[in-house]
């Protein structure tokens, strides 16, 4: 067998590929300048709002007022069926009569012991023992009254009375319903003071209620706008979309009038400028806990990473500020790479977009909300 020897010639090893130039999308940093203003959906609602129920349980028998009828004070909204508290009544009469006559009883005994006693027939402890029965007698007696009494007052709350002048805003009862004692029948709307309740997101709370001016709009204004302001700031987040509620009042308050409950509103908030520069969430990378972002040098088109500090309260729903110092190497006018941030290394070369990289607009990227960012970035 002829045995065919291999020669395997020796090379050199390849080159290594000349890493490939990334490109990526940008935009120039800008202070945020004047105000932004913020704008949320609203309802206005009763200031003082009372749920209205019956003092003692029953079925409802006739109700006399609907949604959104005017009530006046001392005005007959709903009534009970009398019948359920009639046996208490006659019961509690009974009663009386059966202490009273123990009473008569318990005292003509007492007169006849003491008569005894007065002849030395009965020692002194029958007459005691005599004295008490009538004491106990007419202890009975004063239960069995306020008994009746109690009972006559039931009847008396089978009719639901309204105690103050407001709009009747919710029915939550119909007759031939039972209802417990304290149960809602009824909603109220005391007054006619009207709030406009948002509902204002964790990342938005300390810039609203810092806010200076607050104007209120709504389809029933025909285009009237309202000033107004907070007047309260709810201290605990709803527990199912975690916003916080704050109700703003109309200033003056009877400009109040021309807003119908239950309409919608919305209200928009002239925060102050936050110091900084927004930039997209995008633009932040880190393999640590402190963020960091790429910094364009246009003279060698190459990147370096940055470290930086996100602004007080300065996470926003289409960004988020940072704040612009010298000695951390961000200051105004720098490209930042807003997409492919976690692909890149340092020093590594990128291709810009086709646009002007001279311009102090965008550079061939979209701002924070998704449309061509102009030179200041607002949130």
């Amino acid at each position: 067998m002829l045995i065919t020897p291999l020669f395997i010639g020796c090379s050199k090893a390849p080159a290594p590929s000349e890493e490939s130039i990334r490109p990526v999308r940008v935009i120039r940093l800008a202070d945020q300048g004047a105000a932004t203003v913020l704008t949320l959906p609203g309802e206005v609602r009763p200031r003082v709002e009372s749920r209205l129920g019956f003092r003692v349980a029953g079925k409802i028998a006739r109700r006399f007022v609907q949604s959104g009828d005017p009530v006046r004070s001392g005005q007959l909204l709903a009534q009970l069926d009398p019948q359920d508290l009639a046996p208490a009544i006659e019961s509690a009469s009974a009663n009386l009569e059966s202490a009273a006559a123990d009473l008569r009883l318990a005292v003509a005994e007492r007169d006849r012991v003491q008569t005894l006693r007065a002849k030395d027939f009965v020692s002194q402890a029958q007459v005691d023992r005599a004295q008490a029965q009538m004491d106990a007698a007419q202890a009975r007696l004063r239960g069995a009254q306020a008994a009746l009494a109690s009972a006559r007052n039931s009847v008396q709350f089978q009719s639901l009375i309204a105690d103050v002048d407001g709009v009747v805003i919710a029915v939550e009862a119909e007759p031939g319903q039972v209802v417990m004692a304290g149960q809602s029948v009824m909603r109220i709307a005391r007054g006619s003071d009207r709030d406009v309740v948002v509902s204002v997101p964790e990342t938005s709370l300390r810039s609203v209620q810092g806010a200076k001016n607050l104007v209120m709009t709504s389809p029933t204004l025909a285009g009237e706008r309202l000033v107004g302001r907070i007047r309260e700031s709810s201290p605990v987040a709803d527990s199912a979309s975690r916003t916080y509620a704050i109700k703003i009042e109309p200033v003056p308050a009877k400009s109040a009038d021309r807003l119908p409950l239950g309409a919608s509103a919305t209200v928009n908030f002239e925060l102050p400028a936050s110091p900084g520069v927004l930039v997209p969430l995008s633009a932040l990378h880190s393999r640590t806990s402190d963020p960091k972002i790429w910094v364009v040098d246009e003279a060698t088109l190459t990147v370096r990473s940055v470290s930086v500090q996100i602004a007080e309260d300065g996470l926003r729903e289409n960004g988020v500020t940072l704040q612009v110092s010298e000695a951390s190497g961000l200051r105004l006018g720098q490209l930042v790479v807003t997409a492919g941030a976690n692909l890149l290394r340092e020093g590594q070369k990128v291709r810009l977009p086709t646009a002007s990289t001279g311009s102090t607009g965008s550079t061939g990227s979209t701002g924070p909300t998704g449309s061509s960012s102009p030179a200041s970035l607002r949130p």
